[in-house]
């Protein structure tokens, strides 16, 4: 960029944005734009900023910056940077994991994302958490790549210079060498249209109007713009495992500011629900709008919701210990403990308003509770009044004899709960009905589990003493 500085093309991007592509725009609008040198690639976003080098686009148009800047927005808006990281998972790994995310859902993106030829094959359609699986058994087996610190890199401002800022040098002249050979001419070429409308289709079908890959790619024949890079990671040749080092950590470096971040998380829900609620999702592929809807949805976490609920029982099942001696024989042998279990009731919404398939949602949702470590549940149905007797629950079951189907009262539930000085109540329920009373001092908690928002009009429920609300993810 020799007129205006890549900051003054993402200003004008963001700008343009506000009219042309309005989801896009209010994810910009919720970070900062930062300048930092000391990358190896062209950007990365993460803890409600975007960070960009602009040694790492020079020679870049302003149709390649727009679509890397879209490519991060989208990133975003799928919550990659800031969802919960799979259980031991790499930086490198998530990062390239994400690039197949994004290229295989908004394909008109894939040269502006760095993706290794030999796993550019991967069935279409999966999500991030299963390509996943995919992307680090190729990391750990082709890249043999060694166990880096899964924190990434860390930029400690030294002065020095060390074999990390050599690597990331190597990733740098690995990732422009393959950029130089498609930036010259950018501009001249983004007036010009294909002679062949067949052979200037992508792979995958997408119309050269739906993206400027004919001014960035040159004679690469529609291959990723970063495929010669990561080709010489299995050539064989001097200097390939250098390369793979290097690359690794470019993608680490990628994902370094990545972490779980539940605010947000919110934030961007609030993006996507007013984005469907209008439908200003600009030139987003339909794919791709699903994918980011279905991302908005509220998963219930369990282990969440059960330790909502105070321990006041102790369990029937004894643990052995090294941390306290064996009452007999001392500290030669494992003492062993009991701890605490949580007694939840569970009431069950079986009335008129009520449908059998939200009824057997119920069901399903008891019989999650299971699985985190709950021995026994109590569970009761109730319309108008209680309907049955109390069933005690200690597995999963597969179906429940419902009765009832009239009106809708709290009142005998709640009871029952007080009564039994429960640690928990949780209502499964569409929240129409009047509000349940309570005596001045009880035990326990009460969490309402709402089929769905309109259940909250009646605005009590928000306001009710000791508890809580969700609702249930459709």
């Amino acid at each position: 960029m020799t007129q205006k500085s890549v900051r003054e093309v993402i200003a004008e991007i963001v700008e343009d944005w506000f009219l042309l592509e309005p989801v896009l725009f209010a994810v910009s609008c919720t970070h900062t734009f930062e300048e930092n040198d000391r990358l190896c690639i062209p950007m990365r976003s993460g803890k409600m900023k975007v960070e960009y080098c602009p040694q790492e686009m020079q020679g870049w148009g302003r149709n390649k910056i727009e679509r890397r800047l879209k490519a991060e927005m989208v990133r975003i808006l799928l919550l990659h940077p800031y969802q919960r990281q799979p259980h031991g998972a790499t930086k490198a790994g998530m990062m390239l994991t994400s690039d197949i995310t994004v290229k295989d859902l908004y394909s008109s993106l894939r040269d502006v994302l760095s993706i290794p030829q030999e796993i550019s094959r991967l069935p279409s359609g999966l999500c991030f958490e299963e390509y996943y699986p995919y992307v680090q058994e190729y990391l750990d087996r082709d890249m043999e790549s060694p166990p880096y610190d899964k924190e990434g890199i860390s930029d400690d401002g030294g002065g020095g210079s060390s074999d990390d800022e050599n690597l990331m040098k190597n990733g740098k002249d690995a990732f422009s060498s393959a950029d130089s050979q498609v930036s010259e001419g950018e501009d001249q070429d983004d007036a010009q249209q294909p002679e062949n409308k067949e052979d200037s289709k992508g792979a995958d079908g997408a119309n050269p109007g739906d993206s400027d890959m004919d001014e960035d790619d040159g004679s690469s024949g529609g291959r990723d713009i970063d495929d010669t890079a990561f080709n010489g990671m299995t050539a064989g040749g001097d200097g390939a495992a250098g390369v793979a080092d290097s690359l690794i950590l470019c993608l680490e470096q990628g994902a370094e500011l990545w972490e779980e971040d539940q605010l947000v998380q919110e934030q961007m829900r609030e993006v996507i629900n007013k984005a469907e609620e209008m439908q200003a999702w600009g030139s987003l592929p339909g794919g791709l709008i699903e994918k980011i809807i279905a991302s908005a949805k509220v998963k219930m976490d369990y282990r969440r919701i059960i330790s909502m609920f105070r321990a006041s029982v102790l369990s029937s099942m004894r643990h052995l210990t090294r941390m306290r001696p064996s009452r007999r024989y001392g500290f030669q042998y494992m003492g062993s403990k009991r701890d605490f279990s949580t007694r939840l009731l569970v009431a069950v919404d079986v009335s008129g308003s009520v449908s059998s398939k939200q009824i057997s949602k119920a069901l399903s949702i008891v019989n999650r509770f299971f699985k985190y470590g709950i021995e026994s549940i109590d569970v009761i149905q109730f319309d108008y009044g209680l309907t049955g007797e109390k069933v005690t629950m200690k597995k999963a079951v597969s179906e429940i004899r419902v009765t009832g189907r009239g009106g809708t009262d709290f009142q005998e539930a709640v009871d029952v709960f007080v009564s039994g000085r429960y640690d928990g109540l949780i209502f499964i329920t569409d929240g129409y009905a009047l509000e349940p009373k309570l005596p001045e001092i009880w035990h326990g908690s009460i969490l309402w589990m709402l089929y769905e928002e309109p259940g909250m009009e009646n605005g009590w429920i928000r306001k009710f003493r000791r508890s809580r609300y969700i609702v249930i993810p459709r």
